[in-house]
């Protein structure tokens, strides 16, 4: 695995944890949650960095790649928060 890979996966996963404990996403906690939350994360973080890899708009090692792979993260978690109807935790 190469740096670049994990520093995108460690960036969707703390989203989701970070999304997780101050924006639940419904009324269900846990570790199930917080599960799919990072999950969320992590494929949004994957899929912008090798979106802009796919482009040619920086390499896998840029620091461009780690910062769509924020940004791709953080859209991801909005979408789907918002298509779910976030409710505030019980």
């Amino acid at each position: 695995m190469t740096t670049g890979l994990f520093w995108t996966l460690f960036a969707g996963f703390i989203l989701g944890m970070l999304t997780n404990a101050f924006l639940p996403m419904g009324r269900k906690a846990g570790a199930l949650a917080l599960g799919l939350t990072c999950a969320v994360g992590i494929v949004g973080a994957l899929v912008a960095s090798l979106a802009g890899q796919g482009l040619r708009l920086w390499d896998q090692e840029q620091i461009g790649a780690f910062v769509a792979a924020l940004v791709g993260a953080a859209v991801l978690l909005a979408v789907v928060r918002h298509f779910m109807g976030a409710r505030p935790a019980v």
